[in-house]
């Protein structure tokens, strides 16, 4: 009977030349404790993604020889963190088959803000920049797009919400701006919001067609012209609340 079938093939290639099957690392499992739940995941996805995990797991071990991490009797604490935020994250990190197909992952928008914050904790870059395209793809409030743009270093959504809120007709509750944007910034939106209202001009006509965005006004006398008022040029006034407002853009420093 014959025995090829369990003979080697000859492919006249000495078994000394042969290369060696590659061999590659995932780098185990790693375990995180968040809030009062446990999560496994893949150690390597954390560090691929993020310095801050990949500094973190080359930090020496404990005197007693305890490595964080390793097991679910030792994981590594992540205290001020929610775990409804961690495992969207976890989520983004490691998607699943029908992620994969459908090109898209099942998240809902409060689960992409906590990818979004936890992403730009840890300096996950890549995961960051997709939150907030799926984020910008969601209809924000303009009271929205402030308050995450300030928290979360987003310069569009906080530039673009501030003029949206100032342009609203009517502008949100104080109660509203107090709650989510602070008093102070509420307050300064509230004036900036004021200054853009229709004005009577000398004939008790309302002018309802400036913005913001006007730049100047092109009378020679008194920057008003028909809407000259004997306190202040109504365009100054918005030229005031423009500046105001761009001082407030500028006074936040976001990342490039």
């Amino acid at each position: 009977m014959s025995t090829a079938l369990n003979e080697p093939a000859n492919d006249g290639i000495s078994p000394g030349c042969r290369a060696r099957p590659k061999r590659i690392r995932w780098g185990g499992t790693i375990f995180f404790k968040v809030e009062e739940s446990v999560f496994e995941a893949p150690r390597y996805r954390f560090g691929e993604e993020s310095e801050v995990f990949e500094t973190m797991f080359h930090l020496p071990t404990a005197s007693d020889g305890t490595v964080e991490g390793r097991d679910e009797e030792h994981p590594i604490v992540l205290e001020g963190y929610r775990a409804a935020d961690f495992g969207a994250l976890l989520s983004v990190l490691c998607p699943t088959t029908d992620d994969l197909i459908s090109g898209r992952f099942a998240l809902e928008k409060d689960e992409w803000i906590g990818v979004l914050n936890l992403s730009t904790r840890w300096i996950m870059k890549k995961i960051r920049k997709h939150a907030i395209n799926e984020l910008s793809k969601i209809a924000l409030a303009p009271v929205e797009k402030v308050a995450l743009g300030r928290e979360h270093k987003v310069a569009k959504w906080f530039k673009d919400g501030l003029t949206e809120l100032v342009s609203e007709c009517p502008i949100s509750p104080l109660t509203e701006l107090k709650s989510q944007l602070g008093a102070e910034m509420a307050c300064t939106l509230l004036w900036i919001h004021i200054q853009t209202l229709p004005k009577p001009g000398e004939n008790g006509l309302f002018l309802a067609s400036l913005t913001l965005g006007m730049l100047a006004c092109c009378h020679w006398t008194c920057n008003g012209h028909i809407l000259y008022q004997p306190a202040k040029c109504v365009v100054q006034e918005l030229l005031e609340a423009r500046a105001l407002l761009r001082d407030l853009s500028l006074s936040f420093v976001f990342p490039q």
